[in-house]
């Protein structure tokens, strides 16, 4: 087993990279049929003149599995140039399944690989198909060890969220439309301009983030390749992407976002029971509980 302490957000902006997922009720009424036995309804009201009523978009029940799947605008974005190395591999789809507590995903790549990742307090495992070795991540919760937290938090990010979903408000509503033969609500959050500063001789600490300057320290100098002193902050400008999403009229259930060039489409499956919700493997349990063990945290409650 390996073990390192890094952000978590960073893993996340790997693996999560285009979703895509529809409500099994909505897959069930597609087809003729009623609701799925036992299916939470989730039943919010539509917006009535402009005004939305309910949440925007949906949280996901205490046990839940969902497929997303990715599909690019231009696939040509993601093949290599000829005489040029690959591109980073591309994610085809995620399956997530969901506890309270506890959560799995496996990424399915372009070229069949997978990785295999369990989620619990904050805490990953990861195995790549064809690689034996077990990578243990732990992004400390507030107050641990003295640290703050962590900016993006697994267990809101996913477990009581779907991702891909997280920029959705009321303010981004533009009306009702079909999407993969469901009516949805639609919403749109138009491109923008990013302004962000950023010091080029800046330190970070062991999770990533930067180190303040002291207290009543002033903006230095550096020297660039050039032999020129420029100042070590600069502001760089850049365009966020227009994003869309579509839920589901009633019950507000994901059925596809685009986050810039990528779709996502999602895909509810019948979701685990307490009784039913798998386990990690043997070895990736076994490094779990002696890690937790050894730092004093509570043993995973699927």
């Amino acid at each position: 087993m390996v073990i390192r302490e890094r952000c978590v957000a960073r893993a996340l902006a790997l693996g999560v990279a285009a979703t895509v997922c529809v409500h099994w009720d909505a897959l069930a009424q597609q087809a003729g049929q009623g609701p799925v036995a036992g299916a939470q309804t989730n039943a919010v009201a539509a917006p009535q003149a402009g005004r939305m009523v309910g949440p925007p978009v949906a949280a996901p029940p205490p046990y839940a599995r969902f497929l997303v799947r990715f599909e690019w605008a231009d696939p040509k974005a993601m093949k290599p140039e000829e005489g040029k190395p690959p591109l980073q591999l591309g994610v085809r789809s995620i399956e997530y399944l969901k506890g309270p507590r506890v959560g799995r995903s496996i990424i399915t790549y372009d070229n069949g690989d997978t990785k295999l990742t369990w989620w619990y307090n904050r805490i990953m495992l990861e195995r790549y198909s064809g690689v034996p070795d077990i990578l243990l991540t732990d992004a400390p919760t507030g107050g641990r060890d003295g640290r703050a937290a962590d900016d993006f938090d697994m267990n809101s990010v996913w477990l009581t969220k779907y991702p891909g979903f997280e920029w959705v408000r009321a303010d981004h509503y533009v009306g009702q439309e079909l999407k993969n033969g469901a009516m949805c609500l639609h919403y749109v959050k138009s491109p923008e301009r990013h302004r962000r500063r950023f010091r080029l001789n800046a330190e970070y600490d062991a999770e990533g983030r930067e180190i303040p300057r002291a207290p009543g320290a002033v903006a230095g100098v550096i020297t660039n390749a050039a032999g020129q002193v420029v100042p070590d902050e600069v502001d760089l400008t850049s365009e966020l992407p227009k994003n869309e999403a579509w839920v589901t009229l009633e019950g507000r259930w994901p059925v596809a976002v685009r986050l810039g060039d990528v779709l996502r489409t999602y895909q509810h499956l019948e979701p685990p029971t307490a009784q039913s919700f798998p386990r990690m493997d043997a070895e990736m349990e076994k490094n779990l509980v002696a890690y937790c063990k050894a730092g004093g945290l509570p043993e995973p409650k699927y």
